[in-house]
């Protein structure tokens, strides 16, 4: 059906797939049918259960802004909210590389060309990820202009020297290995002069020599523009040895403009997200160190849960990107506490049924917290469900089984472990074989027994 429509040249936009297809292929076998077909069909992942992670989800499909995932049960106004956004979407890219086959074809018809860049400056807009952004701006270039290496360089925290972040043509042996001074070099100078270099025969220029290898190369900053006119110099963008050792046209140089500064907006605030995004890390952990000096019976226990997280799952084998996540959320378990009075987190004694409920409200509480910050990285999963148990006895929402996801059974276990071996206002520190054996006891009832062996294989007990 999607290769007949894509024949008669009416192809589909979107696709809502669900996860589970029984008999035969899954959702995730049938997405990969269909975008050997058509690799530009919008997909809806829809799925009430947690069967594949987003990190196994790419290393199936590959990195994509083609897919998006929604959980059962949704409300139908959700979906045709849903669908009308990603099929808009389908059209303005469908658009955009429309325009880049007729921008081949006539790169001196101007409004054309701004036309495009409208579309594409839309596209790149949409995007949530560095790499993406990055990736869009190459693969746009690369359609409209042949050149042997594009690459987009940026600096690192100190602005002392620019490292390439994404790129085609160049050997990953010289894109780990290659950085430049800011100031110095074609990318280092454009960077410092906020300025664009244009070089169609390096040997008739100053860097003949730095540049040998070189026929060509064109050069324009990343720059954004501020109120009252203060700009910010991001990176630069380079594109070397044109095709056929043809020169840079003024038009091509202006096309090359455009493509620069739509782009900076969108880098702009990609980069300011993730510096605001430390910020905010930083403004909570402040927070927890605050809580803790409070409390002297936590202090050092969200450090100490985060260690014990990172290193159970890194005993799963589990991928790096999924195990800092974990280690964050280890960090922010017990954020929600920040609300919950002092003098109960600190009794001595028995809690009363209401003091003992409000603090299973902490989990919830946390969860909101950083949602109410907007944090980009989702770790709300592990932090509202860490006193979920395996048996439906926990809290929130008295998850069972498999509806738990690993982050929130990690840390469950590191969290019970680090508990248990500290010494608290109600008792003392219990030791290490009594913990081993009233874990052991928990595993496959409460507590994930893989993630119960993890552990004691990280801590070697």
């Amino acid at each position: 059906m999607v290769k007949k429509a894509k024949a008669e040249n009416f192809p589909y936009a979107l696709a809502f797939i669900d996860v589970r297809m029984p008999p035969g292929w899954d959702g995730i076998e049938t997405i990969t049918r269909i975008w050997e077909i058509d690799p530009f069909i919008e997909v809806a992942i829809c799925t009430a259960y947690a069967d594949y992670s987003w990190d196994q989800i790419v290393s199936k499909l590959g990195y994509t802004d083609h897919i998006i995932i929604i959980k059962k049960p949704f409300e139908k106004i959700e979906i045709k909210q849903m669908a009308t956004a990603l099929i808009q979407k389908w059209n303005s890219a469908t658009r955009a590389r429309l325009n880049v086959k007729k921008l081949e074809s006539n790169l001196q018809n101007q409004i054309e060309i701004k036309e495009t860049i409208i579309e594409f400056a839309n596209l790149i807009n949409s995007l949530k990820s560095l790499d993406g952004i990055c990736r869009n701006i190459i693969d746009f270039t690369a359609n409209l202009i042949k050149s042997e290496r594009i690459s987009i360089m940026l600096p690192d925290e100190h602005e002392e020297n620019l490292y390439i972040v994404k790129s085609i043509g160049i050997p990953d042996e010289i894109i780990d290995n290659t950085f430049v001074k800011t100031g110095e070099g074609i990318a280092g100078e454009v960077f410092t002069s906020g300025e664009k270099l244009i070089i169609n025969n390096i040997e008739d220029s100053k860097y003949r020599k730095r540049y040998s290898s070189y026929d060509s190369f064109l050069c324009l900053p990343f720059v954004y523009t501020l109120p009252r006119k203060k700009t910010i110099n991001l990176g630069v963008f380079n594109l070397t040895n044109k095709q056929n050792n043809m020169p840079f046209t003024k038009d091509e140089v202006t096309l090359v403009s455009y493509v620069v500064n739509t782009s900076a907006v969108a880098l702009y605030n990609q980069i300011t997200g993730s510096k605001r995004e430390e910020t905010l890390l930083g403004s909570i952990a402040a927070l927890i160190k605050e809580r803790e000096a409070h409390d002297h019976y936590m202090a050092g226990h969200s450090n100490q849960v985060s260690l014990l997280a990172k290193g159970i799952a890194e005993e799963l084998g589990l991928k790096r990107e999924e195990i800092d996540k974990i280690s964050l959320a280890g960090l922010l378990h017990d954020i929600g506490k920040a609300e919950i009075p002092k003098s109960i987190l600190s009794k001595q004694g028995k809690l009363t049924e209401k003091e003992y409920n409000l603090i299973k409200e902490h989990p919830a509480i946390g969860e909101r917290i950083l949602n109410e910050n907007n944090l980009p990285i989702n770790i709300t999963d592990g932090i509202r469900h860490h006193h979920e148990r395996l048996d439906g006895s926990g809290y929130p929402d008295r998850l069972k089984g498999e509806q738990i996801s690993i982050d929130a059974k990690i840390i469950a276990v590191a969290d019970m472990f680090d508990a248990m071996r500290s010494k608290r206002s109600y008792r003392h520190a219990i030791p290490e074989r009594m913990i081993k054996k009233e874990l052991m006891g928990k595993a496959g009832i409460t507590l994930d027994p893989e993630c119960v062996q993890a552990l004691f294989s990280y801590m070697g007990i």
